[in-house]
């Protein structure tokens, strides 16, 4: 669906470096520009316009923060496991509690 917005989408990915090609149907062009605004927060991914941080945060107020990614194949992250005790061992060096239901799923 298009949204009634006026914004080019072609536009606003070439902005963020996803140069698609011109004839692509508006259609698609507007799900690919949703898809590209999506976050990971709390364990949910919802739409960057949702997206508010805490004033008291840490990360905001500190700089304190874990950031870890991978690459998937076919959907499935690779070296999964590896990635998550990464992160928990980090988390532990900073002393940044990070309760089990904030971690995805193992896959």
């Amino acid at each position: 669906m298009i949204p009634d917005d006026p914004i080019d989408p072609l536009a606003a990915l070439k902005a963020r470096g996803i140069d698609l090609p011109s004839d692509l149907p508006a259609g698609v062009a507007h799900e690919v520009l949703r898809l590209v605004t999506l976050l990971w927060l709390d364990g949910k991914i919802v739409p960057r316009s949702d997206f508010r941080i805490d004033p008291f945060d840490e990360g905001l107020l500190f700089g304190k923060g874990i950031w870890e990614s991978t690459r998937t194949f076919d959907g499935v992250p690779w070296l999964w496991d590896a990635h998550l005790d990464r992160l928990k061992h980090t988390a532990t060096e900073l002393g940044i509690a990070v309760p089990p239901e904030r971690l995805p799923s193992t896959v």
